[in-house]
């Protein structure tokens, strides 16, 4: 007895060395949140307006958008996410973000058909307040407030409805900038838009005060959307 408990301490002792060696083989991997890709993602800007954006398709981020809400609320200025609830004579700006140089339109969507551009142009990582010198303000009449935010690398050339139901139409006007939304392509985007919240294939996520929209760099140059809804009561 006292011969195999001695065999099987020096056995233990011969393995303790080797197991002090031997990496930890059950490593926790964890998956790159959205605000990891969203600031992994890098460009290589081909000129000052972004019309000659390039990806770096070796990196692991994703093309999109950050968005915060600055919100004044009894004089006091704060900054929240897109989940926050809103109550009457709140007022708010949008502060918006791309981790590219392109484009987007910015429309607050109206129950009554009445649609607001709250933005239209380029935009950049430097980073954006929509409305620029002004405030949303929430008033007496509750609900849900409706904003939609659509962008590309490269310039749109349909139109936003100000007095339809339908957000987004095909411009009458031959855009001589290059827009990307052209052929068969067009109607079914612009039918997304307008029936939509979400272009297919696009993450959101919030964390924090901050919330995330992921595309991809194949569908960067197409125009891609997603819809925020303000809670007001």
């Amino acid at each position: 007895m006292k011969k195999i408990l001695a065999i099987t301490l020096l056995m233990i002792s011969l393995m303790l060395p080797i197991m002090a060696k031997e990496p930890n083989v059950l490593v926790n991997v964890q998956e790159p949140t959205a605000k990891d890709l969203y600031l992994d993602f890098q460009t290589n800007t081909g000129s000052a307006n972004g019309a000659n954006n390039k990806p770096n398709r070796n990196n692991k981020g994703r093309p999109g958008t950050k968005l915060q809400v600055d919100l004044m609320r009894n004089g006091e200025l704060s900054r929240k996410s897109t989940k926050e609830t809103f109550y009457s004579g709140d007022r708010i700006a949008f502060r918006l973000n791309t981790n590219f140089s392109g484009y987007v339109k910015v429309i607050n969507v109206g129950t009554t058909g009445k649609n607001t551009v709250l933005y239209d142009g380029k935009i950049d990582s430097k980073g954006y307040r929509i409305p620029q010198n002004n405030w949303i303000k929430f008033d007496d009449n509750e609900g849900i407030e409706t904003v939609k935010f659509i962008f590309s690398s490269s310039p749109m050339n349909f139109q936003v409805n100000t007095s339809s139901n339908n957000v987004a139409s095909i411009s009458s006007s031959n855009n001589s900038s290059g827009g990307q939304v052209s052929g068969d392509s067009e109607e079914q985007i612009l039918n997304e838009i307008n029936s939509k919240d979400l272009s297919r294939d696009l993450s959101l996520d919030v964390v924090g005060n901050e919330t995330y929209v992921l595309t991809s760099v194949e569908k960067l140059p197409k125009p891609q959307f997603f819809t925020v809804k303000l809670v007001h009561k």
